[in-house]
């Protein structure tokens, strides 16, 4: 909404013809303190274009613009032209914006189709809390993507195939009930027999060439770990409010026509070769790569089975069908996939792809050093959840006794997702997180619970009122400060959401959030709402409430986050 508004103060501008063609120079920012104004006109680009000085630009617009309805005042500081909106007018038309459920929306998907691939870990042991970053991240902005209205489809890409299944099938064959937490023992001892034992390693790749040949009981055999292996996980990635719409299967890429046909194009001009071992080799310097390391990606086995790469070659080349162009297809991807992600974006370009875009995370460490966890070398995310989910239980106990042990449980659980979900989101993705537990629990600060606490706190009140309808006009009080910061705030939340979206980064939404929480709990400390005596007053502070709450809710929601009735 506050885009709306500096849109017609620049529309205005621009009905001067000595302006008109210029107009799109001028920078529209916030100014940085409020007694500056509420929006801050640049003008040094069309001070260029037009050949004058800012200060005589800005100066001359002053005096020969008509503005909007919406306008105040103006003010001239040095290259900047300042606005002053008027509060109570555009108060009311943000209270009445916010009476839409899905406030912040817009129409810029619409009509296309986007396809998100996340999480795909390995099937053979439980997700462990860095892979969760994977998850939070792609399932957050697969979020975004539906509230701007794109039609997306969420992507899983399941390794089924490959030597690590071929360990489990081969250990697990006198294991007819085998579950899915016993997988990830298994996969060790696996794991250390395999470097123990070369006739091992031998039936593994056996076992590996007759999946490749077709055996169809060895097939099952390997579907049957893996699917194990993929409901464990969606379980546990489920309890975080993380769900996907397709599993993609590597084994359905063992062989493709079109694959096969741009590599016969490669091999004539030696870009694809056979190597002394009759290994069919990408030579990707050819291609544009510009180091010896990594320079020869191997397709496949000298008895003609395919590689990893081969498959996610052609695993790429079906997702580009299903959604084009490089914003519409999205893959998330640990930063130490960077490199194999440059090899296989120029393979893709020289079979006339669009490579899809790429968000790359960092890694996640607690602060405290490695937890207990049931297996050592890793934090499961089952087990992450599970210390989030007492200690939060813990902190509610001794706040509260009202509740029962189905309740404290019901809202430990959605604190504690909130907690871990908001600290891993809140940090762009290729930024470190170093998770620090006592903060990302605390109820105060840039913390999920902090957040939630907000919200609720906007509810009691709004409880307490009982019916309520936000004021859509005749409002005539003067507005706070306080208040007048949180409105213009509110109103920027569009445009928020824009940014992330452009730049595939949820965690601005994350910040956002907290920037709401921490002004409206200013707005809140500044007036008593409920005991007001001018009634004006009253109804903008439970617009406010409702306003707040509209924003959280759809804010939260995009990062996959309850709200709790309360706290």
């Amino acid at each position: 909404m506050f885009h709306e508004q500096a849109g017609l103060v620049i529309d205005a501008i621009a009905k001067n013809s000595a302006y008109g063609a210029f107009v799109s120079q001028i920078q529209i920012a916030r100014p940085p303190q409020l007694k500056a104004g509420d929006l801050s006109l640049a003008l040094f680009r069309m001070a260029k274009e037009l050949a004058m000085t800012p200060p005589a630009l800005a100066q001359e617009i002053a005096d020969n613009t008509v503005f909007p309805d919406c306008v105040e005042s103006v003010s001239v500081a040095g290259p900047y032209l300042n606005i002053f909106f008027k509060r109570p007018a555009f108060a009311q038309a943000l209270l009445k914006a916010v009476q839409d459920k899905n406030y912040g929306t817009t129409d810029e998907g619409k009509g296309q189709k986007v396809l998100i691939e996340h999480t795909s870990i390995n099937p053979n042991a439980s997700p462990h809390i860095g892979r969760a970053r994977n998850a939070i991240i792609g399932d957050s902005v697969s979020r975004l993507m539906r509230f701007l209205n794109y039609q997306v489809e969420v992507h899983y890409y399941v390794n089924d195939m490959g030597k690590q299944i071929a360990m489990l099938v081969l250990a697990c064959r006198d294991k007819p009930d085998v579950v899915f937490h016993e997988i990830l023992d298994i996969y060790v001892e696996a794991n250390k027999r395999l470097e123990e034992d070369p006739a091992f390693e031998q039936e593994v790749f056996g076992l590996l060439k007759k999946f490749e040949e077709g055996d169809q009981t060895v097939r099952n055999d390997f579907r049957r770990i893996a699917d194990i292996c993929v409901a464990g996980q969606k379980g546990i990635l489920n309890g975080i409010n993380i769900d996907y719409d397709v599993f993609d299967y590597e084994s359905d890429f063992l062989r493709n026509e079109e694959l096969e046909e741009k590599l016969a194009v490669l091999e004539k001009s030696g870009t694809v070769f056979l190597d002394e071992d009759k290994r069919l080799v990408l030579d990707l310097q050819k291609l544009g790569f510009s180091r010896e390391e990594g320079r020869y990606s191997v397709l496949k086995r000298g008895n003609g089975s395919t590689m990893y790469g081969y498959r996610d070659f052609a695993y790429h080349m079906y997702k580009l069908a299903i959604a084009t162009g490089k914003e519409n297809n999205i893959v998330v991807l640990g930063e130490d996939h960077k490199l194999y992600f440059e090899q296989l974006s120029l393979v893709l370009e020289a079979f006339g792809y669009t490579p899809p875009s790429a968000i790359h995370y960092s890694f996640i460490r607690l602060s405290e050093g490695k937890m207990s966890t049931r297996k050592g070398s890793v934090v499961l995310l089952e087990d992450f959840l599970e210390e989030a989910h007492q200690r939060v239980k813990e902190k509610i106990k001794t706040n509260t006794s009202d509740l029962s042990e189905t309740e404290l449980d019901e809202l430990a659980h959605i604190i504690a997702v909130g907690a871990v979900r908001f600290g891993v989101i809140k940090v762009k993705p290729n930024s470190n997180i170093v998770f620090d537990w006592d903060q990302a629990l605390s109820f105060e600060g840039d913390t999920g619970p902090y957040i939630q606490y907000s919200y609720v706190r906007a509810q009691s009140i709004l409880r307490a009122a009982g019916a309520y309808v936000a004021p859509l006009d005749g409002l005539t009080c003067a507005i706070s400060d306080e208040a007048w910061e949180l409105l213009l705030s509110l109103s920027l939340f569009d445009d928020v959401l824009l940014r992330a979206k452009k730049t595939i980064n949820p965690a601005m939404i994350a910040q956002y959030m907290i920037e709401i929480a921490q002004k409206f709990n200013k707005f809140y400390h500044s007036v008593h709402i409920l005991s007001n005596e001018d009634q004006n007053v009253v109804a903008l502070g439970l617009g406010l409430c409702q306003a707040t709450g509209r924003v959280i809710e759809n804010g939260m929601m995009l990062l996959g986050i309850q709200l709790p009735e309360k706290m």
